[in-house]
């Protein structure tokens, strides 16, 4: 029995140094992961959402943004080391100016589109006046055509005296009447050709002018557009130097 007892107290004596040592093992690894989860995890943290660098440099691409019109700066939506999104707004500019600039381009292309409009309601009466003067032509040149038959048949007759001359004089000034009547139905004709032939170049220059104004309509509506700035791409906000005012 005391042989068993005496067996016991040496065991424990020579466990006695290894036990101490287990339990400062314990002890230092609790104190290992106390010092993580409150010292090291909130560094860790920082690190993981902040940019930092031991020679002041981080690799990455550097897009600068600036705006592609003039004017001042009214609203801004970043600061700095902020993360936006491509598509993001920035920071945006007075568009007044370019509200001005736009309507009046608009006023421009109504104006342009409206004078193509009158131009070809004039066109088509022109046509109109063409046919008009056409059949007054022909119905002119059917009139002096039987009017100088007439001339030349009662001439012959005034000279072998089987008419009086002053019969003969009214049928010649007749013939002289419907050929004046002829030839200025003629001129009527040409003037309004000629007037449709005006009205197709004036039409195609107000072509000209609205297809210029669509165009300036759509530099007006650009320029608005560019009075508010984007994010390009994802990223992070460097240095904001942009300010109200500005």
């Amino acid at each position: 029995m005391d042989s068993e007892k005496y067996s016991k107290e040496f065991e424990n004596k020579r466990l006695k140094p290894i036990k101490r040592k287990m339990a400062v093992l314990y002890g230092g690894g609790i104190i290992l992961i106390l010092i993580c989860i409150f010292v090291v995890g909130p560094n860790l943290h920082h690190y993981m959402t902040h940019e930092a660098t031991d020679n002041a440099f981080v690799k990455g691409d550097v897009v600068p943004v600036a705006a592609m019109v003039k004017g001042k700066v009214v609203k801004v939506f970043i600061e700095d080391n902020m993360a936006v999104k491509k598509g993001d707004k920035l920071f945006e500019l007075d568009s007044d100016e370019y509200k001005i600039a736009l309507d009046q381009r608009k006023e421009e292309l109504e104006a342009a589109k409206a004078q193509i409009a009158r131009t070809e309601a004039a066109i088509r009466q022109a046509g109109e006046n063409v046919t008009q003067a056409q059949s007054l032509l022909a119905k002119a040149d059917t009139e002096d055509s039987f009017a100088q038959r007439e001339r030349t048949r009662y001439a012959k007759l005034a000279d072998d005296a089987l008419v009086s001359k002053n019969f003969y004089d009214s049928v010649k000034a007749k013939a002289d009447e419907t050929k004046a009547q002829k030839v200025a139905a003629g001129s009527a004709v040409d003037i309004a050709s000629a007037q449709i032939a005006t009205l197709t170049a004036e039409k195609k220059t107000a072509e000209y002018k609205a297809k210029a104004a669509e165009q300036a309509v759509r530099a007006a509506e650009l320029d608005l557009s560019r009075t508010v700035i984007y994010a390009p791409s994802d990223g992070r906000i460097g240095q904001n130097n942009v300010k109200t005012g500005r």
